[in-house]
C-alpha cells in the first residue's frame, strides 16, 4: 500500500513539474492524461496515467487549445471585468488555460477598447479589488503590494474599487490610498466601503475633528 501511495506521489510530482498536458480522453468520465516528454525522460511512466481520475466541478471541462473560439459579438456598452488578481500577474505557468501574463491582459483590453470604439461602441475596464495576498510578488513586501501595485496600475481602468484584501491591513490601506488612489483619481469609488482605516485617509484631518 506504500509503494502505490509513492507511485502516486511521484506521479502527480512528475504531472505539476516536468509534463505538459497533450490531450485528454474523456471517455468512460475518466479524464486520461497523455504525458509528453520533456527534458527528463518519463515514458516509462504513461502506462500508469490511465488509472489517474481527476476531479472536476460538476459540467465543467478541460480546456481544448484547438477548439474554435466563438466569436464576440460587442454591444453599444461593454464591460471588461477583473477581480481577485491576488498579484498573480506572471500567470500560473503550470497551467495553460491561465498562462497568460498581466501585459498579455492589457494588450488585450487595449485592442478591444480600439476594437470597440471602431464599431461604435464604448468598454469600461472594471477591477473590483483583492489586489493582495496569495502570490510571493505582493507578500514579499512590508507593506504587502509595495512591488506589485505599480504593476497593476499600468492598466487603465474606467472604473475601480478597493475589495476586503486592501482593508484588513492599516499599512495596505495606506498604500493603496498613497498609489492607486492618484493614480486612477475619480474613476476610484470607495462610497460603499466600511473601514474606518481606509477612511480616515479619504478625509482631511479637519473633517476627522468635525466629526468627533
Amino acid at each position: 500500500m506504500l509503494l502505490i501511495a509513492q507511485v502516486f506521489t511521484f506521479l502527480v510530482a512528475a504531472y505539476l513539474i516536468i509534463v505538459d498536458l497533450k490531450s485528454i480522453d474523456t471517455k468512460n468520465g475518466i479524464n486520461e492524461l497523455i504525458l509528453q516528454d520533456t527534458a527528463l525522460n518519463i515514458s516509462h511512466l504513461l502506462p500508469f496515467t490511465s488509472v489517474i481520475e481527476t476531479k472536476q466541478q460538476l459540467h465543467s471541462k478541460f480546456p481544448n487549445f484547438n477548439e474554435k473560439l466563438r466569436d464576440l459579438r460587442l454591444g453599444d456598452i461593454n464591460f471588461l471585468h477583473t477581480t481577485d488578481t491576488h498579484g498573480w500577474y506572471l500567470g500560473h505557468l503550470n497551467q495553460r488555460q491561465y498562462s497568460s501574463d498581466w501585459g498579455d491582459f492589457i494588450s488585450f483590453a487595449s485592442n478591444l477598447k480600439q476594437l470597440t470604439a471602431e464599431q461604435g461602441g464604448d468598454l469600461l475596464l472594471v477591477d473590483t479589488g483583492d489586489k493582495h495576498d496569495g502570490n510571493g510578488l505582493t507578500d514579499l513586501t512590508t507593506p504587502n503590494g509595495f512591488l506589485s501595485n505599480p504593476i497593476f496600475s499600468m492598466a487603465d481602468y474606467d472604473i475601480i474599487t478597493v475589495g476586503n484584501h486592501e482593508l484588513y491591513v492599516e499599512e495596505v490601506s495606506k498604500l493603496e490610498f498613497e498609489t492607486i488612489v492618484p493614480r486612477y483619481g475619480e474613476k476610484f469609488i470607495s462610497t460603499n466601503v466600511e473601514s474606518s482605516v481606509f477612511h480616515s485617509c479619504l478625509i482631511s484631518t479637519e473633517e476627522i475633528k468635525e466629526l468627533e
